[in-house]
């Protein structure tokens, strides 16, 4: 768990002579400048049209994720207690027998299969890893093919993203039920179908909609930590944030 003398940061400013500084400075500065053309493109909207500004909006939003990873990796490489937090909640992570029911999607062509998964992991404790691409197999004619294994990883915000490692095909190879496996201490993740389910049988085709996933093993305070962990990273980059700005 995060303790107080983890939390104590060392003053951002003394950052400012840090590699990247003007780099991030330059894209913050430029951030505020959309977000301010934006307000102002809102309040005449009607002039404006609905379509320049979405564009505009989608720029403003890829350009936000973009530093918001980068000043995440700014801070992981120049802020020592920041880096402790990241570390600690991939520790918290960490574990074996964990399981992700699988949700069925309504139907899909035969011989296709989910390939990528992305989702997030919520305050609950809670996973929900949705399919965000689906391929065919080399032989359309397949009855069946799923993902046997699958991995990927889980950051130290609880993102996760996972792709099929090893299919399983034939007339055997029902619906996943279950996928069972592990997060090693680097967020690296391993599953493998554990359950299969005769659902396949009468209800036609279908593909993996999503993946649902309880973690933490029950362990109230793990997970406590986990999101304390979250709230003080958040803190001290709204601290760089400001202080990228200040005059």
């Amino acid at each position: 768990m995060a303790n107080k003398k983890k939390n104590e940061a060392l003053p951002i400013s003394e950052l400012k002579g840090a590699e990247q500084w003007a780099t991030l400075q330059a894209a913050e500065q430029h951030l505020r400048d959309l977000e301010n053309e934006l307000e102002q493109m809102e309040n005449g909207f009607a002039l404006v049209g609905f379509f320049k500004f979405r564009r505009k909006k989608r720029d403003y939003l890829l350009r936000e994720q973009e530093q918001f990873e980068n000043l995440d990796s700014f801070l992981r490489k120049n802020h020592k207690p920041y880096k402790a937090l990241t570390e600690e909640n991939l520790q918290l992570l960490a574990e074996k027998g964990l399981k992700f029911k699988v949700r069925p999607s309504r139907f899909a062509l035969t011989g296709e299969y989910a390939n990528h998964f992305f989702g997030r992991l919520a305050s609950t404790g809670r996973s929900q890893v949705k399919t965000i691409e689906i391929r065919g197999s080399a032989s359309f004619m397949e009855p069946s093919v799923y993902p046997a294994e699958l991995s990927g990883k889980i950051d130290h915000w609880g993102n996760i993203r996972l792709k099929t490692e090893s299919l399983t095909r034939g007339l055997k190879a029902m619906l996943p039920k279950r996928y069972v496996g592990q997060i090693d201490s680097n967020g690296k993740i391993k599953l493998k179908m554990d359950k299969t389910d005769w659902l396949l049988s009468y209800m036609g085709w279908k593909t993996i909609q999503s993946l649902e996933g309880i973690h933490f093993s029950g362990n109230k305070k793990a997970k406590q930590a986990f999101s304390d962990n979250k709230d003080s990273m958040h803190q001290l980059l709204k601290e760089l944030k400001l202080a990228l700005i200040a005059k």
